[in-house]
């Protein structure tokens, strides 16, 4: 591997951990941690809304298949 090249990525990853934009060079905000991603396509609502009932749906599946199980 070329050290230019090894130099320049390691710069390139220094520069993203310290969260800045690797096309301008400004200073990205970091997201909430507790945000869900963003999708941009109309449906990030509907995403929003299901989401509880999702983690509910997948509780009860996952309960419903353990007592299944049992031997």
């Amino acid at each position: 591997m070329r050290p230019y090249v090894t130099e320049y990525e390691r710069h390139r990853q220094q520069r993203e951990e310290e969260r800045y934009c690797p096309a301008c060079g400004a200073a990205v905000p970091a997201p909430e941690p507790s945000a869900s991603p963003t999708y941009g396509d109309g449906l990030d609502d509907v995403r929003k809304e299901l989401s509880p009932l999702v983690r509910q749906w997948l509780s009860q599946h996952e309960q419903a298949n353990t007592v299944g199980v049992a031997r």
